[in-house]
């Protein structure tokens, strides 16, 4: 991965060499390799970096890029997407699988669990599911108990949350950090003379839950604060949202835009993340700001530790608009304070997201099919 602005005091060590080695096939459904883009991007690389050869099974025009991992086989799946072509695909994969002769099977989100559990079955190797939220299909519980060796939870209280909910698969759930990559610089009111500018992304299904967001940033611009506001993300509102900008005056001011990945380029470009989304979840694109350099700005909710009030973040009640307007301009305001809050959340991500760590966890799980 070449980004000058990483920092690389990250070191992988290799995994061993020859049989000994795992060889994932790792299969990833389309939902979590858009959100989790950031996430799925760093695992792969620290499975390269260990030199461990990877079967990487995706949806065809997901947006990774295909030309960075030189150790990975990315297989689209399905080739054809077509229902009643599905035992067509089935064995395509299949055959591409045997050539590759995997070792483990690791799932990321719930939409291909009987994909995963199906090859898992088939080449009878283990099975492994990561999630980023506690919420399971119907039908999930029992594909995962027959299954699936290990369930692995991105944060403590999504882990919690899965032993308590779904008890029939508590013994198999694992807390495994996400581990990221941290930029050496911190973006945040970096440059004095530059306008300040906010950036969210955030589902704008409902007009109602952006209301006091849009509210809050008509009262700072009123008053006199001079900023420019990003709402990046997609939805039924979205012509709402857009109407009520210019209504207000707010056109000069609040830019709305489509969702895009990679996301830490862009934030690369911001002063402070609004943080609306991922309640019962856990949120890529929050660690993604965050390592960039962004104070942040977020709705009071439990992010697993990542976020201490005060400390790595700054919290706000998202259903008041008081709450949004003056969280926002105590750090519009007092930019040294902000600063140091970005910094803080970059220390803790550093001390605490190391990729090293994670894939350590992982191929543990991999070459002895154990938590």
């Amino acid at each position: 991965m070449s980004d000058d602005n990483f920092t690389n005091t990250d070191s992988v060590e290799p995994a061993e060499a020859g049989k000994h080695s795992p060889r994932p096939v790792v299969i990833v459904d389309g939902k979590f390799a858009y959100n989790q883009f950031a996430a799925i991007r760093d695992f792969l690389f620290g499975l390269c970096a260990q030199g461990i050869e990877t079967a990487f099974v995706l949806p065809p025009d997901t947006g990774i890029d295909r030309q960075l991992w030189p150790r990975t086989e990315i297989i689209d799946y399905p080739l054809l997407k077509l229902p009643l072509l599905w035992k067509q695909n089935h064995k395509s994969l299949t055959d591409r699988l045997e050539k590759f002769k995997p070792t483990v099977v690791h799932c990321f989100g719930t939409t291909k669990i009987a994909l995963a559990k199906s090859m898992s079955e088939h080449f009878n190797i283990p099975a492994i599911l990561s999630l980023n939220s506690a919420v399971l299909p119907r039908g999930a519980i029992s594909k995962i108990k027959t299954g699936f060796i290990a369930v692995i939870a991105p944060s403590q209280s999504i882990a919690e949350n899965l032993r308590k909910n779904h008890g029939k698969i508590s013994h198999l759930v694992k807390h495994i950090k996400f581990g990221t990559f941290v930029d050496e610089s911190c973006t945040c009111f970096n440059l004095q003379n530059q306008l300040p500018s906010m950036i969210t992304v955030s589902s704008l299904d409902k007009f109602q839950d952006a209301e006091p967001l849009l509210s809050a940033l008509r009262h700072l611009a009123v008053d006199g604060n001079e900023f420019l506001a990003v709402l990046m993300g997609k939805g039924k509102a979205k012509k709402k949202i857009k109407e009520f900008v210019r209504a207000v005056g707010l056109g000069q001011t609040v830019n709305l835009a489509e969702e895009t990945r990679p996301l830490q380029s862009i934030f690369r470009g911001a002063d402070i993340y609004i943080h609306l989304d991922s309640v019962g979840g856990y949120s890529q694109m929050l660690t993604e700001a965050g390592s960039a350099g962004l104070a942040v700005a977020a709705r009071k909710s439990d992010m697993g530790g990542l976020l201490n009030a005060g400390q790595t973040a700054i919290f706000f009640d998202q259903t008041d608009e008081l709450s949004i307007y003056s969280t926002l301009q105590k750090l519009l305001n007092n930019r040294a304070m902000a600063r140091n809050i970005a910094m803080e959340l970059q220390n803790h991500l550093r001390d605490n997201h190391s990729i090293s760590d994670m894939m350590n966890e992982f191929v543990k799980i991999y070459t002895t099919n154990t938590i």
